[in-house]
């Protein structure tokens, strides 16, 4: 044991001016770091500074010419002979997809937006011209549009037109689902045959004008709306409806591809909500009576669901135009066809 403590400490004490020498170096790198370390910091700190200004000054050299090419590149465009607009492409459909009416009176629409072919292209604003063409006391049967330059000399219009649901009464006039009142003679209906097709609504006095929505029309065309959805499978169409009532309102309709009319009565309070419900009604009814003869019968769905036939009071026609109460010849005729029904 003595032995090999010697030798313990003889290795120590021989290898001691090595520790030594060791220990010095250590002592010395780490008195001599922190000045080197400051100055390759400071170094290190100029040299961002200097490199965040210079791309401080080449982002704003870049910045300037590039406002100085927008600014002078719609002049240049603009006296430009071959920007000059040449062509208005002009596509129009419904949300049905049918040919609109703006389709085939392009140079009304140029007209109406004062848009002329000597115009350069650059000088045309598309957002203001969106704005005009969506504005529906400009434009009533536009619902929207897209407006788009097509170098060097196109200006694409596309547009998207109400699809109306009825005529509103005689005052030139039609309706879409959303009651907005529509111009009819520019409307997606304008000269077409399939335009008799549309019901009438009647009865409501004193209508807006084109462009604007008239909510006193929601009961009716929330009726044609839910005839459209859920009695196609009967092929039941409304032919008119009349809202001179404030409870109530008359419907006329056919269906099953008969020619013969028939009247319902739909209340209006709570149509919103009961609409479905009471033309689920009207069809089972119709279908359980379709063998029989009702003659003058009318169906009232002012019970909840429950359909009600009634003896015949008083036909709702004025929606057919000109006022029926008036002609005596009409109203003979239609009291010799009750008599005859009766016997």
């Amino acid at each position: 044991m003595k032995k090999n403590r010697f030798y313990a400490v003889a290795g120590i004490e021989k290898h001691a001016g090595l520790l030594h020498i060791i220990s010095n170096m250590v002592d010395n790198s780490k008195n001599n770091t922190p000045a080197g370390g400051r100055k390759s910091d400071n170094a290190k700190r100029k040299h961002v500074i200097w490199l965040v200004v210079a791309l401080l000054i080449l982002a704003g050299l870049i910045i300037g010419a590039v406002s100085i090419v927008f600014l002078l590149l719609p002049q240049w465009f603009e006296k430009n002979p071959r920007m000059t607009m040449r062509r208005i492409e002009l596509t129009s459909r419904d949300s049905m997809d049918y040919k609109g009416y703006w389709s085939d009176h392009k140079r009304e629409l140029r007209q109406r937006l004062g848009l002329r072919s000597s115009m350069s292209l650059w000088s045309v604003d598309p957002g203001a011209l969106r704005g005009k063409l969506e504005d529906p006391k400009r434009f009533s049967s536009i619902q929207s549009a897209q407006v788009h330059r097509v170098p060097p000399d196109t200006l694409r219009i596309e547009l998207t037109e109400r699809s109306p649901l009825a005529f509103v009464g005689d005052s030139g006039l039609v309706v879409d689902e959303t009651c907005m009142l529509i111009r009819r003679r520019e409307s997606i209906v304008a000269g077409r045959q399939w335009d008799v097709a549309l019901p009438k609504i009647s009865g409501i006095s004193a209508l807006g004008m084109a462009g604007v929505r008239d909510d006193r029309l929601a009961p009716a065309v929330a009726l044609i709306m839910e005839s459209r959805k859920n009695a196609s499978d009967i092929d039941l169409r409304i032919i008119g409806i009349e809202l001179r009532y404030p409870e109530k309102m008359l419907c006329r309709f056919r269906y099953d591809k008969s020619p013969q009319e028939y009247n319902a009565t739909f209340p209006i309070r709570h149509y919103d909500r009961k609409i479905a419900i009471q033309m689920q009604a009207l069809k089972a009814a119709l279908i359980k009576t379709r063998t029989e003869d009702l003659g003058d019968r009318d169906f009232d769905l002012s019970f909840d669901g429950q359909v009600v036939l009634k003896k015949r009071q008083e036909p709702a026609r004025s929606d057919r135009g000109g006022n029926n109460n008036n002609d005596t010849k009409g109203n003979n005729k239609s009291n010799r066809r009750r008599e005859n029904r009766r016997r």
